[in-house]
């Protein structure tokens, strides 16, 4: 499939679009987030909060009209509605995008948007830059030297996907500040902390795990780490993240419940962990994302970041799902992940080489590995796994995997002897 970039025109300096007076607290429009275990809740944007968000975090990033942003990243979500295409719109800055099809099978397309136009600015999730370090040519250079930030952002960031991705492209002009993270979601318009411009971001390890900064609050943005009764933690240590300011939303739409659940005094309670320090926002995963085995605390995440490493699995075609197990009496961990080739689904050596990689990373023994065909696995609009849907998927499957015309084949191998007595 030959995909052409549009032919560049002259760019002219045009003022920045005034943002309407009326209605400035009536609503702008519903974003519907993107959570992966359970029902879309329709996000209340109202145009202040809108307004107020494109004008600080343009300021955080030194937005100005000198700059070009290359995008494929798709206009139903926040990071490609807000940070792709209202900012910019609104600001008289331009864009280059692509189809987001298109660019799933030609990677390669966003590095000559960005070679063509000298693009300064782009927003990927962190499957993305891994994307873009392993299958783009092998041989092939890019001049990248226009580009001042590769933002990571919309997925947990990741230490060892920066070190890939400046890896495979340092020689054509990627180092280490132009690699930048946001903290970002629809509740908040879209960024609630962002690394400095020009900065290298901060890695912190702690026990297995390594933790990039996010960076500190943009301006008018207040965050804070909070225990379950709402007290407020100290530096370094893990709760919820909590938020205020004037970019956050004003309710879900006609969810009075969870709007009274998650909005507290003006604080809105984010289901995401995390930990500050030095004024910087360190998440560390979800509260839904949290997988509790035998006592022990592991990151679905972390999991699957794990088996994504494994040759033959499909990048980012992986999900690590709790499920209650009666003979246990604990949660059990079980990893689905879609098969590289449609050879690998049968592959026992497949399914013991992510066992083994995930308990050699994070110390954790996978109770049920299942190897799944390419296109199995459910995602949200927003492109993200679906673990609630995924779990009630595989549910069914172990009900009716030896009926053909009714599920796929699926290749499960449960771990033997998973019993407190063998995890630590």
């Amino acid at each position: 499939m030959d995909v052409h970039l549009a032919e560049e025109t002259p760019r002219k300096q045009q003022p920045a679009t005034p943002i309407p007076e009326r209605a400035a607290s009536g609503p702008a429009f519903l974003q519907h987030s993107s959570g992966t275990t359970g029902l879309k809740k329709g996000v209340v944007i109202t145009h202040e909060a809108l307004a107020t968000q494109i004008r600080t975090y343009s300021n955080a990033l030194q937005l100005d009209q000198n700059d070009v942003i290359a995008s494929w990243l798709p206009l139903y979500h926040d990071m490609g509605l807000i940070a792709c295409f209202l900012m910019p719109a609104m600001l008289g800055v331009p864009v280059v995008t692509m189809d987001q099809f298109d660019w799933v099978l030609r990677p390669s397309l966003l590095l000559d948007a960005i070679e063509q136009y000298r693009a300064t600015l782009t927003w990927l999730p962190n499957f993305a830059f891994h994307h873009l370090a392993t299958c783009v040519p092998e041989g092939k250079r890019w001049d990248l030297r226009s580009v001042r930030a590769f933002i990571s952002c919309s997925e947990p960031c990741k230490p060892e996907t920066f070190r890939r991705f400046r890896e495979r492209f340092e020689p054509m002009g990627v180092g280490p500040n132009q690699l930048l993270t946001c903290y970002a979601l629809a509740e908040n318009v879209f960024c609630a902390t962002q690394s400095r411009p020009g900065a290298t971001v901060r890695v912190l390890r702690a026990d297995r795990a390594e933790f990039l900064s996010c960076g500190e609050p943009i301006e008018g943005v207040q965050a804070r780490i909070i225990d379950s009764d709402g007290r407020v933690l100290p530096d370094r240590t893990v709760g919820e993240v909590a938020l205020s300011g004037g970019s956050l939303f004003d309710g879900y739409y006609l969810n009075p419940e969870e709007t009274s659940a998650r909005l507290r005094d003006g604080w809105y309670w984010t289901g995401d962990l995390g930990f500050v320090h030095n004024n910087e926002l360190f998440v560390t995963g979800r509260k839904d994302d949290l997988l509790i085995v035998h006592g022990i605390n592991y990151y679905a995440h972390d999991v699957e970041y794990a088996a994504n490493q494994v040759a033959g699995v499909a990048p980012g075609r992986c999900v690590a799902i709790g499920d209650s197990h009666p003979e246990s009496g604990s949660t059990e961990v079980i990893l689905l992940a879609e098969a590289l080739e449609p050879d690998c689904v049968n592959a026992p050596e497949l399914k013991r080489a992510i066992k083994e990689r995930i308990l050699s990373e994070t110390g954790l023994l996978v109770h049920q590995v299942g190897i799944v065909p390419r296109g199995w696995l459910i995602k949200t609009t927003s492109g993200k796994i679906s673990r609630i849907e995924n779990l009630r998927r595989f549910r069914q499957s172990k009900q009716s995997h030896h009926d053909s015309q009714h599920t796929c084949r699926i290749a499960f191998e449960p771990s033997p002897g998973c019993h407190p007595a063998h995890i630590s």
